[in-house]
């Protein structure tokens, strides 16, 4: 009874079971391919996959009779084998049996990219243990690959490998090659290519470790290639590689309906990809509403794919197919889009890496803002002189490298996320030439900043601000610097929103107006708010016309409207805001044209620099003479307005109790157009050119440093060129 039931096979534990289930799995992602982006389709004939290869090791023993021959007679007799064989060693079919078969097909399985399993072919020492029939093929369709260095490492003893043993001398003095001996650089040893290839159980050091016993290595090559396992497999690889060659394979019609598919695959991919660049390029929408194929709304992406089905046969077939099922997968869901636009991204950005990796020295962009779902995020953008193009071509390029959220957004975690990010890339910190951030205290911080923290650790990593965030903190400041600064836009505003709040009256705005309309403000973008300021200096009769209209139709449906109305009409006839609107305009018109010619691509640091000087003394002369000339424009609108160009005097003067330690009283401004000018012309002026030379003084700085290197042409003279050098180093 006991000897009957060791007859049955017991079944294993669960711990034996999940120990052969992790051994499994170890040795499938030994041979796994990375980054695949097909699904496998496998075939109804599972028999298909069967390489050359694996027939010619088990049919090794009907060549082994020819192992007492020489190498030379071998590969002779070999051929004329091959020759003799071509028309039994293959099944030949028509071409409408071709199709039929290829019809059958449902699923066939594409191609690894043996190329991820095998880095470098040309060192044995990295070919994978478990090889199949594709990757064996692929060895020996590239074939030996004999590395020859001018010095080789030695070993303990002084000695190392040679050049000379890639030869052989035979007795009548002949040189051959010995084509089979290859050298592993990473091993510093030598292998049998075929042994190598075919030998899995081999107890030679030249088929499994290598040999790197230099001293008896002659000795040991001689002994190796009159062996008879050497020549049963060296002629294995011949015969392999001339079939290979020949295309007269064992399996060179299964063969060839892979290669068939695969180059279909290849076709339908390289269409999608194209699809997926051009939509990516111009930043639309992928998906609509639906992912099926040719129903209503299912989005651009598959709206193409369909297109260029009605005149591109491949895709035309490829869509007939799925429609009626006969593939798995078509490859045009939204995994693959997504799959696609990864694999795209990662391209891109592994060459911009690696042209800032080529020009060495970089700068770094960065700011943070929250996104729709509120969400701060950092986004970091590099700077470097692009060496990859020819070299007439040499310029400097920006680009974008990712987005990071951000949880703490204070210098030190900001700091320790670019420095994490330049890292990932490889890009050294110590290379780093520049920093550009906005005028936030977290990254201009003096002390504590991003900026300062940098610096810390890379003294050569100068920090420049963003010209426009200091542009527009200039203008916030001097916006904030009278009441009728803060009243001027604040009627802006209150226009715009009065007529944007309906399409009628809207209407009754553009009837009025000519060439501009008016303008909503910004707090970020100041060119909108010249624009609007711009809008009411050229045409501020037609917007109080307007309004006139506006009022008059409203007065019975509408009694608020038809109040704020007539109240910003009014407004608009004060001699005070026609002369601050003028003021603004001139202000708003010269500081725009520098901010303009800043984000210029030819721009450098000497021609900002200049530029910011014409600014500070237009605005110096402007003080000086703008007052009077701001006056007689104002008189000329007021004209238009049909009212007398007078500024409204104060109903009372208020004046400050004299201390008994006074000595002297300050007399009150008891005229109207006095007091304007000093309260409100002279406030702004002056706030203006306190913040444009606070926030540019650092720019002017590195100017002095650097801008005579931006104009050759004009090299000062000899003691003031030294001069320069010297302060730049």
């Amino acid at each position: 009874m006991s000897e009957h039931v060791d007859t049955f096979k017991r079944k294993p534990s669960g711990s034996k079971y999940r120990k052969r289930k992790a051994e499994k799995e170890k040795e499938f992602e030994k041979t796994k391919k990375f980054m695949n982006i097909g699904k496998y389709i496998t075939t109804k004939n599972h028999d298909l996959n069967v390489a050359s290869t694996s027939e010619i090791q088990a049919n090794a023993s009907v060549v082994e009779s020819l192992s007492d021959k020489s190498d030379q007679l071998a590969v002779e007799e070999i051929v004329d084998e091959v020759s003799r064989s071509e028309e039994t060693s293959c099944v030949t079919i028509t071409d409408a049996a071709q199709d039929d078969t290829i019809g059958n097909v449902q699923q066939i399985q594409i191609l690894d990219d043996v190329s991820s399993l095998v880095p470098n072919i040309s060192d044995p020492a990295t070919w994978p243990l478990t090889r199949n029939s594709k990757i064996i093929d692929h060895i020996i369709t590239n074939g030996p690959v004999q590395t020859h260095i001018d010095n080789y490492p030695k070993n303990d003893t002084g000695r190392h490998f040679s050049n000379s043993h890639f030869t052989k001398k035979l007795a009548n003095n002949e040189i051959i090659q010995r084509r089979w001996l290859i050298y592993s650089v990473s091993k510093n040893r030598v292998y049998c290519f075929c042994c190598r290839l075919f030998d899995s159980s081999s107890t030679s050091n030249l088929a499994s470790e290598g040999y790197n016993d230099w001293k008896h290595l002659s000795e040991m090559l001689k002994v190796h290639e009159s062996s008879t396992f050497h020549k049963k497999f060296y002629l294995s690889w011949i015969e392999a590689e001339l079939r290979l060659k020949t295309g007269k394979t064992i399996d060179c019609q299964e063969q060839h309906l892979i290669r068939k598919e695969t180059t279909r695959w290849n076709n339908i991919l390289c269409r999608l990809m194209h699809i997926t660049l051009y939509l990516a390029e111009n930043n639309m929408a992928f998906r609509g509403t639906s992912d099926k194929l040719y129903t209503p709304n299912n989005g651009k992406f598959l709206g193409l794919v369909q297109l260029l089905a009605k005149f591109d046969p491949v895709m035309e077939e490829h869509l007939r197919l799925a429609v009626k099922g006969d593939v798995s997968d078509h490859y045009c869901g939204k995994d693959i889009q997504n799959e696609l636009i990864e694999l795209m991204g990662e391209k891109v950005k592994s060459e911009i890496i690696s042209r800032a990796k080529k020009s060495k020295y970089y700068s770094i962009i960065a700011d943070c803002t929250p996104d729709i779902s509120h969400i701060e995020q950092l986004s970091l953008t590099i700077r470097f002189v692009d060496l990859s193009s020819d070299v007439d071509k040499i310029s400097v390029k920006e680009h974008f490298i990712e987005f990071i959220p951000v949880n703490e957004s204070t210098g030190e975690r900001l700091t320790e996320l670019i420095i994490d990010i330049l890292n990932k890339y490889g890009l050294e910190l110590n290379d780093c030439r520049g920093q550009g951030y906005d005028n936030g205290a977290n990254m201009k911080g003096k002390n504590i900043g991003v900026q300062r923290r940098i610096l810390d650790i890379n003294p050569l990593a100068v920090y420049v601000p963003c010209g426009c965030h200091s542009y527009n903190l200039v203008l916030c400041d001097a916006a904030k610097s009278s009441v009728k600064s803060v009243t001027l836009f604040g009627v802006l505003q209150r226009l715009f929103t009065l007529f944007s709040a309906s399409v009628h009256r809207w209407k009754i705005l553009t009837d009025h107006l000519g060439l501009y309309t008016i303008k909503k403000l910004s707090d970020t973008r100041w060119e909108a708010r010249i624009g609007s300021v711009k809008a009411v200096r050229y045409q501020i009769s037609a917007v109080h016309d307007a309004l006139i209209t506006l009022a008059i139709e409203t007065q019975q449906t509408d009694v608020q409207v038809s109040h704020e109305a007539t109240t910003l009409a009014e407004q608009l006839k004060d001699f005070g805001f026609i002369v601050s609107l003028v003021v603004w305009y001139d202000i708003l018109f010269q500081i725009n044209v520098v901010s303009k010619s800043l984000q210029s691509t030819d721009m450098d640091l000497g021609k900002c620099t200049d530029m910011l000087k014409k600014c500070c003394n237009f605005l110096e002369e402007y003080r000086n003479t703008g007052f009077k000339s701001a006056i007689l424009t104002a008189k000329e609108l007021a004209e238009e307005l049909e009212i007398e160009p007078v500024f409204r005097a104060t109903t009372r003067i208020r004046r400050v109790k004299r201390q008994a330690s006074e000595t002297a009283q300050d007399e009150p401004i008891t005229s109207p157009e006095k007091k304007f000018e000093v309260e409100f012309f002279n406030c702004l002026l002056d706030t203006t050119l306190t913040s444009l030379n606070e926030r540019f003084e650092q720019l002017c700085e590195y100017s002095e440093s650097w801008s005579f290197l931006y104009n050759l042409k004009q090299i000062p003279e000899k003691h003031d060129l030294i001069k320069l050098c010297s302060d730049h180093q």
